[in-house]
């Protein structure tokens, strides 16, 4: 897996990181991933940045996975309310295991 600053690798899954609250998601998704495929989110802050991220790829018509225990926000009311209020709209909310699961080649 390639990680990188919205820089593509060839070949199998890209993980794309973004070092500011929501990095410049237009410009980063629409050079790193086609909408068809499934983005798994994950990061912090749940509410600000990987919201943000979300929102973008969202209206880009981007799949999303969220994997809810691998993000934090300030408080837990905060990543709560995100996770259970708005993800489930625009995405589906999974744990981290479950995710590796069902990546998992069995």
């Amino acid at each position: 897996m390639g990680v990188s600053d919205g820089q593509v690798s060839e070949g199998g899954p890209v993980a794309i990181r973004i070092s500011r609250d929501h990095g410049d998601p237009p410009t980063i998704l629409g050079r790193s991933c086609k909408p068809s495929i499934a983005m798994i989110l994950c990061g912090i802050s749940t509410n600000f940045g990987v919201e943000s991220t979300a929102r973008f790829a969202y209206e880009y018509g981007y799949n999303q996975v969220f994997a809810e225990d691998a993000m934090a926000a300030l408080s837990a009311e905060e990543h709560t309310i995100t996770v259970t209020k708005i993800f489930p709209r625009i995405g589906l909310v999974r744990k981290t295991k479950e995710i590796l699961a069902d990546l998992s080649p069995d």
